[in-house]
């Protein structure tokens, strides 16, 4: 009795002095308004307590795995909404992986309100979905219900671009919608007119969110727009035929590089394909007579399509033998991307989305500063380039003998690129028996063909620029005239360096400073800055390496330098975020030897001790203001810019750029008072530099900038 009694008094003591919060989470400061539950036919609102840091989190349950399906949640907003699926002027869509913080920036107001955002399939909008079991063919109608929607894309080649980041040279500008650049000779194999691509597709933002979350329905838990992808996975069954005869979800990029030949397209072309919801499944080349061959198939990009990363990179072999005995090479090329794929034992419907599927809490905020905003950012389809690694043999380029033909026509002749989409969508949620009839709960919509903007490129001879004549006119001899000479500008005989920018940002306008690098990204970095010899392209024996991955040649060169490791399985993880420390390995093999010791707390017997230490006594890193380093933590995108500029002797400050601040590039997530704004200045802008006095401290020897490169 005594030892219960003392229990219950300790106890009484503890809640005496623990806070009330454990306990209690406060009042209500936030409604979530408009959530459709019990099968979609009524409507509840949910007062909650949040604090700014919380994540406003999932709608409620909606009973009913077809009837529930007639509401289909798309995110929140500040905002009520208008109409089905539209918001209202000034609104923002939010994920469930927000904060309140996103909404209502540093504080909460009285009667906080947030609003649920649906697709609602039955009509009209607003009202619930009818008891009748002939309700139930609703949901499955989503296809054609939406197919305006669907059909409201637009599809931009290098809209987001300047020309000059489009013709890589100086002295780029547009005319009459054609970019046009300045005539230097070349020799097409050291020096080249490349040429640089990219595509976007802007679809319709409540189609695009549907295709990301491709909700689950029926009781097997399938996807709706992929119900049948599964089974097409296991047995390799995608048909290859167009549009409705394909049978499955998919959408066709279409890149027509015209018939100019002066024009090269390369036996090997490196692609980029960026996308939340969509994963690459065919490559197709296109013949002259219009038949097309399967260039890439699924296991193809099986290894290559993550999901944590919305980029999938590969390559396609576009040289063919042609009727004649030619060999030639596909001048259209079609790349076939469908949902990206749930894992099929994964029932978790609300947050899984395994296997292929980016889950929405591991996606980083957008453009708007949202996790929705992302997830809505265009699909991007881009050729790769030097600024990737690509050599020279493997990049779109016009020749030098057609660029000279062009400048003689003095731009009135251009070479012109387009493109298109086109595409199926089919919704199915199975069959549904009420009473004696059964129904076939299925729908589907053609995805017109959209066109892309023509970019048309052509090339003008530089004129010289008169120079001044200080001697006097001659009509004016007899008078007695007397020129002052302007005093000639002392010469600045201090050597030039070129620094090539080796970060590059987004189409969206986005640098992603907290953005990750995978371990092949990261390795092309450190073997392009540190100038190693990238011309072994060959698939080193690796169980995970892909052939003709654009980062062979990076990847063979990290590896005679000692840059890499396996893991126990004999991996090298090329597509793998790469941490800190793995990174740091990379630096150390190509930097200079060190013997001070790091005084960071949590990097004793680290794999990568060693290599820390050296690299920690060059004053390439400086850690974190709790004395740890953090090796195994990912390493984002700045980190990776402050660490090579400190190993390569790069510094910008506000004294170097003076006179360019208005030229450099500028982004939408990276802010002047940011700690790494200079370090991604420096690593995002190419530019000519002399060397001024005094080192700052990393020991780098501080820059002048005497001009931009290529911007």
């Amino acid at each position: 009795m005594k030892r219960l009694l003392s229990i219950f008094l300790a106890a009484v003591m503890l809640l005496g002095v623990m806070p009330w919060q454990v306990f209690a989470e406060g009042e209500p400061n936030v409604t979530l308004f408009g959530q459709w539950v019990n099968e979609s036919t009524t409507k509840e609102d949910t007062p909650k307590h949040y604090e700014l840091t919380d994540k406003i989190g999932y709608e409620l349950y909606n009973s009913g795995l077809l009837r529930g399906k007639a509401k289909q949640f798309l995110g929140w907003s500040d905002k009520a909404p208008v109409a089905n699926g539209v918001l209202a002027d000034g609104a923002k869509l939010f994920s469930p992986e927000d904060t309140i913080a996103d909404v209502f920036g540093s504080s909460i107001p009285k009667d906080a309100k947030i609003y649920a955002v649906y697709y609602e399939i039955n009509k009209p909008y607003g009202d619930p979905l009818p008891k009748s079991p002939f309700a139930l063919a609703v949901p499955g109608q989503l296809a054609t219900e939406i197919t305006d929607r669907i059909n409201a894309n637009k599809v931009m080649i290098d809209e987001s671009l300047k020309a000059d980041d489009i013709l890589k040279g100086t002295d780029n500008y547009s005319a009459d919608g054609v970019i046009i650049d300045k005539y230097k000779k070349t020799d097409d194999d050291k020096t080249i007119n490349e040429v640089v691509l990219n595509s976007e597709l802007e679809m319709d933002w409540v189609a695009a969110m549907l295709a990301y979350k491709n909700i689950a329905g029926s009781n097997q838990i399938l996807p709706i727009l992929s119900r049948d992808y599964g089974e097409r996975f296991k047995n390799n069954d995608f048909s290859t035929d167009d549009g409705k005869a394909a049978g499955y979800t998919h959408v066709d990029l279409n890149m027509d590089f015209g018939e100019d030949e002066g024009l090269v397209v390369p036996d090997q072309l490196f692609l980029e394909f960026k996308s939340y919801s969509w994963r690459p499944l065919y490559a197709f080349g296109i013949k002259e007579d219009g038949t097309k061959d399967v260039l890439n198939g699924l296991d193809d990009y099986k290894a290559s399509v993550s999901n944590s990363d919305p980029r999938t990179k590969f390559s396609v072999n576009t040289k063919y033998k042609a009727a004649d005995g030619k060999d030639k090479n596909y001048r259209k090329i079609t790349i076939r991307v469908i949902l990206r794929q749930w894992d099929p034992n994964d029932k978790n419907t609300d947050r899984g989305f395994t296997g292929e599927r980016i889950p929405e809490y591991s996606i980083p905020k957008g453009p708007q500063g949202t996790v929705a905003s992302e997830i809505l950012s265009n699909m991007t389809l881009r050729v790769l380039g030097s600024a990737d690694g690509i050599d020279n043999q493997n990049i779109v380029r016009i020749t030098d003998a057609r660029a000279k033909e062009l400048a003689d026509s003095e731009g009135k002749e251009s070479i012109t690129i387009t493109g298109s989409i086109k595409g199926y969508m089919l919704s199915s949620l199975g069959t549904q028996q009420a009473g004696k009839f059964k129904f076939t709960l299925k729908s589907d919509a053609e995805i017109d063909e959209s066109k892309a903007n023509d970019l048309k490129l052509s090339y003008v001879y530089k004129k010289e620029e008169p120079k001044p004549n200080p001697t006097p006119d001659s009509n004016m001899a007899p008078k007695i005239s007397f020129f002052v000479l302007p005093e000639e500008e002392e010469k600045d005989t201090r050597p030039r360096e070129d620094h090539l920018a080796y970060i590059f940002g987004y189409v969206d306008k986005t640098v992603r400073p907290e953005g990750t690098l995978t371990r092949a990204e990261a390795a092309a970095m450190v073997t392009r800055l540190g100038k190693l010899d990238l011309s072994d392209t060959s698939k080193a024996d690796y169980p995970d390496l892909r052939d003709k991955a654009w980062y062979l040649g990076n990847i063979n060169a990290a590896l005679r330098a000692g840059m890499l490791d396996t893991d126990e399985k004999g991996n090298l993880r090329p597509d793998q975020p790469v941490t800190r420390a793995e990174f740091i390995k990379m630096v150390a093999a190509i930097d200079k030897a060190g013997e001070g010791k790091a005084p960071f707390t949590d990097i004793a017997g680290h794999k990568y001790e060693k290599e820390i230490n050296q690299v920690y006594s060059n004053k390439r890193i400086a850690g974190y203001k709790d004395g740890t380093f953090k090796p195994d933590a990912f390493l984002s995108r700045a980190e990776a810019a402050a660490f090579l500029n400190r190993v390569f002797n790069r510094v910008a400050d506000d004294v170097a750029i003076q006179g360019f601040e208005g030229s450099i590039k500028k982004f939408t997530d990276l802010d002047i008072k940011s700690w790494c704004y200079y370090e991604l200045v420096e690593a995002t802008n190419s530019h000519e530099l002399v060397r001024r006095s005094g080192k700052d401290a990393m020991d780098r020897t501080f820059e002048d900038w005497t001009r931009l490169l290529n911007q």
